[in-house]
């Protein structure tokens, strides 16, 4: 019989079991990595199978930063060094608004 486990990024193993409660688990923590709320905000989950890799939820990346501390090249380098392509420099006046234009932009589609 087949072993499963689902991995959360900074959280750890959440689940250890069979087939059923590793799926349901799975699929709640890529929903709370999507929506961004809970521990598992933006985080990757992993569904393994006998210890290796099954199904695998990996989040877009993004960098929220205020327009002071925005480097233009530089930090959209840097995101995509640590992120790969699929990743947002997003500059505001400040954190909060930069946040909220980003989650307007997940919102709509456009991210």
């Amino acid at each position: 019989m087949s072993r499963f486990q689902v991995i959360v990024g900074n959280i750890g193993t959440v689940e250890d079991g069979n087939l059923h409660e590793c799926l349901k688990a799975y699929g709640e923590y890529v929903k709370q990595s999507k929506a961004g709320y809970g521990r598992a905000s933006y985080e990757p989950v992993t569904l393994m199978k006998d210890g290796e890799p099954w199904r695998e939820h990996t989040p877009r990346c993004f960098w929220i930063v205020d327009e002071g501390g925005f480097d233009g090249p530089y930090d959209r380098a840097y995101a995509d060094e640590k992120c790969g392509e699929d990743s947002y420099v997003i500059a505001g006046p400040d954190g909060k608004t930069a946040r909220d234009e980003f989650l307007k932009m997940v919102r709509t589609g456009e991210a």
